[in-house]
């Protein structure tokens, strides 16, 4: 599927409450469809969205037109929305560290700054998601954990190799599910 046709199927679809797409492995091929298209048709298409999952652990991804995996860009118009499940690389891109380019093509956008404020479960997953080392993750947790905007959020759950660096209990959270697979974070 490409970016005009998840804009077709959902502007088809007006009342549509679960999206979830799984894409193929790298043996079927590359994933047709670019993070900022699948954002543009999402914002443009999805506000009656309560459940978005995207299942993308093994796929190739389309790069931008200018060759960079640019993330999709924000998701507060889905303001229905309460259940996300996506790779990370999908809301913050993949940074650039080509010698080639006069640095990041795109600015790595924050949780705070794209997720909706009617968020109850943000489940980061997929290899992808954990093979981007983004330098201050664990600090977009934090931002997100502390924003009183993301009062709604309940439980977010971080396919990660590393336990969360920071003091859950500080800012009424509680980290004690999490395992050597999962950073599990609720709100008590």
């Amino acid at each position: 599927m490409e970016g005009s046709g998840l804009a077709t199927m959902m502007s088809a679809l007006p009342s549509l409450e679960v999206l979830s797409i799984d894409c193929g492995s790298a043996l079927v091929g590359t994933c047709g469809i670019t993070f900022t298209e699948m954002g543009e048709a999402l914002r443009a298409h999805g506000a009656l969205l309560k459940t978005l999952i995207l299942n993308m652990e093994e796929s190739l991804f389309l790069l931008d037109h200018d060759g960079v995996l640019a993330p999709m860009g924000p998701l507060r118009a889905l303001t229905s929305l309460r259940l996300l499940s996506i790779p990370a690389v999908t809301l913050l891109g993949e940074e650039q560290d080509d010698d080639d380019s006069e640095g990041d093509r795109f600015e790595v956008p924050r949780f705070t700054e794209v997720l909706p404020f009617s968020l109850r479960t943000l489940n980061l997953v997929g290899g992808r998601a954990v093979d981007v080392d983004y330098e201050d993750f664990d600090e977009q947790l934090w931002g997100l954990m502390s924003d009183a905007r993301f009062s709604e959020l309940k439980t977010i759950k971080v396919n990660q190799r590393e336990s969360f660096s920071r003091d859950a209990k500080q800012v009424g959270w509680d980290a004690s599910e999490s395992n050597k697979s999962w950073v599990v974070l609720k709100r008590v």
